[in-house]
């Protein structure tokens, strides 16, 4: 899985902002307003992991049930395809 722009993420305010840079500034001009574990899942997908090893890296991070990460992952996978993100 690949972004379709690169971004750098920022803390802003105790939040963290994910922001276009280089030509893809030019053609996504928002910003992705992120929690702590979104930006974790951010950072995997920047890595080119795919949902499953976005999983297996998370609950190795976190003692979180193996379910609820895939969901967690699939839904927030879900909303960088939707906004047009995600690579194919």
């Amino acid at each position: 899985m690949k972004l379709k722009y690169d971004f750098i993420i920022q803390e802003v305010a105790g939040n963290f902002m994910a922001v276009a840079t280089g030509a893809g500034a030019q053609s996504f001009k928002g910003m992705i307003r992120l929690n702590g574990t979104a930006k974790r899942m951010f950072e995997l997908i920047q890595e080119g992991k795919d949902e499953a090893q976005i999983v297996e890296t998370m609950s190795l991070e976190y003692e979180v049930a193996k379910e609820d990460l895939e969901t967690a992952v699939s839904n927030f996978v879900g909303s960088l395809k939707k906004e047009n993100l995600i690579e194919a």
